[in-house]
């Protein structure tokens, strides 16, 4: 899903989010299911635990090639493979289970350099500043000490998992308000610049 920054995927350098330990297993019979921690049941109503199941891709010579390749066989958002895929939100939210409706997060991305909201979230979290963003390990609310690791592994790009910028806070914050986001728009929107900045490379 992040197609720029190499070293992300890195799983030493960006360390993932291990499953079991956001889940709880319930036994039901003979079947065992997982279901969220309690302190995480207002992200999953949000609809952003879905990015759990979206596996982290592990760095190789043949997957670094396919990734760079792929954005190059789309055109006027339609990616030729033999049969022609039309690339829409509808077909992101079909293959990740992303939320397909509620509020564009560009609405909130958009105010990212707002110094009022970057102050009372620094005042509220005591969030110390790292050379690549705030330090998510001083927020003792677990879902938002946890969801800001799924959006900058997951979705955001120019991001690191333990250092984000404040407008994946308030993202989170959001979230974890029960607020649900067009994620499969928003990667339908970040992917078509993307793609033609890899046609113009290639």
């Amino acid at each position: 899903m992040k197609f720029e920054d190499w070293d992300l995927v890195d799983i030493v350098k960006f360390p993932h989010l291990e499953t079991d330990e956001l889940m709880d297993q319930k036994i039901e019979g003979m079947v065992t299911t997982l279901q969220p921690n309690a302190w995480l049941q207002e992200v999953d109503k949000a609809g952003l635990l879905y990015l759990l199941s979206i596996p982290y891709i592990l760095w190789s010579p043949i997957t670094m090639l396919v990734i760079k390749q792929l954005p190059c066989l789309v055109h006027e958002d339609i990616l030729w493979v033999g049969k022609l895929v039309c690339i829409t939100a509808g077909v992101v939210h079909r293959v990740l289970h992303l939320p397909y409706d509620g509020r564009d997060p560009l609405e909130i991305i958009d105010k990212g350099n707002d110094v009022a909201m970057i102050e009372q979230l620094k005042k509220k979290y005591q969030l110390a500043k790292g050379h690549r963003g705030y330090i998510i390990d001083s927020i003792s609310e677990n879902a938002v000490h946890v969801a800001p690791r799924l959006l900058a592994g997951k979705v955001m790009r120019k991001c690191h998992g333990t250092k984000v910028p404040a407008i994946v806070i308030t993202l989170v914050e959001e979230c974890t308000a029960i607020v649900r986001f067009n994620w499969s728009q928003f990667l339908v929107k970040s992917f078509r610049p993307i793609a033609m900045t890899c046609r113009r490379k290639a």
